[in-house]
């Protein structure tokens, strides 16, 4: 059994990104099999969910960047 610290993230996109960000994770992550958990958005505020839309398709052409880790200099 491991026992270590886990962070929960939640990561917010369009259904159609989600595979490229399933295997983005499951590259870089360290764990052999990382929790990765898609839920369908059903309702919500209309004006906000347009806004992710945008955001990922003005960010769609651009591929998915892993930020520099802070606490590992290399």
């Amino acid at each position: 059994m491991e026992a270590s610290t886990e962070w929960q993230l939640f990561i917010k996109t369009v259904a159609g990104r989600v595979p490229d960000l399933i295997e983005y994770i499951e590259t870089n992550h360290d764990y052999d099999t990382p929790e990765v958990i898609a839920t369908p958005i059903i309702a919500g505020n209309s004006a906000y969910l347009r806004w992710i839309a945008d955001e990922v398709e003005a960010r769609d052409a651009r591929p998915i960047r892993r930020p520099a880790d802070p606490h590992h200099s290399e």
